[in-house]
This record gives structure tokens, sequence and C-alpha cells, in this order.
């Protein structure tokens, strides 16, 4: 074993001439990263098959439903915008929070207002369930 972890050791430290970077640095936070996403994908994997065994098809159903409305509406949000006013702010770039603030607003509204109106349709079609989670889901996103 030890034997195996020195030539990959070796090997990341001689790619470093390739890659211009600490590679042994890279692949110790890259190992870490990807064993996170794989715990997350297995869990919820394992929830979703528990959810779908216990509960009836038609709740698992809107479940599902719900999630996938809010992931869609969700992916136009700016995620990244709080390591971006991080970075500026390190580079002492001044009045990068009122304007991420205004643009941050600018992409919620829209994505508030869809949830909202979405909502509004499931209640005005008489499902109630629908329309009170998507209103609320949509309510805590775009506080997000």
């Amino acid at each position: 074993m030890q034997n195996l972890r020195s030539k990959i050791y070796g090997l990341l430290r001689y790619s470093e001439q390739f890659f211009k970077t600490d590679m042994v640095y890279l692949t110790k936070g890259g190992t870490w990263l990807s064993f996170g996403h794989g715990v997350a994908m297995l869990s919820g994997f394992g929830l979703s098959i528990a959810f779908a065994n216990l509960f009836p098809k038609e709740s698992f159903g809107t479940y599902k439903f719900i999630l996938s409305v809010v992931g869609i509406l969700g992916a136009l949000s700016l995620t990244g915008l709080g390591t971006a006013i991080i970075q500026a702010t390190a580079r002492n770039f001044g009045g990068i929070l009122n304007q991420s603030f205004r643009i941050n607003l600018k992409w919620s509204v829209g994505i508030f207002i869809g949830g909202i109106i979405l909502g509004t349709y499931y209640y005005i079609n008489g499902d109630m369930i629908l329309s009170f989670s998507l209103q609320a889901l949509e309510s805590m996103l775009h506080t997000c």
C-alpha cells in the first residue's frame, strides 16, 4: 500500500510541471469534494427509494413534481453571487454589495413571480396542495 501511495505521489509531483499547480493539494481537495457529492447522491437515492415505498403513489408523485419545479426555477437563480462578493471585497472593489444586491433582486423577483403565478394557477384549478407548496417553497427560494 505504501509503495502504491509513493508512486501516486511521485506521479502527481511529476505532473505539476505540466499543469503548473500543486497537484497533491488539488487531489486531496478534489477527493473530499467527490466523496461529499457521492454521499449526497447515495443518500438522495436512498431517500427516494424509502419515500417511494412508504408514501402513496399520488403523494410521492406530488412531492417529486414540487421538487422538480422548484429545482427548475432555482436553476435561474444566481448561486455564485456570494462568492463573487467575497472575491470583489478581497480585491477592494468598493460598492460591490449594492450592485450585487440590485442584480440579485432583479433575478429573484422574476423567479418569485414565476412561482406565485404557478401556485395561483394550481389554486384556481383546485389543487391546494400544489398551490400552497409551490408558493411556500418559492418564497423560501426567493430569500436564499
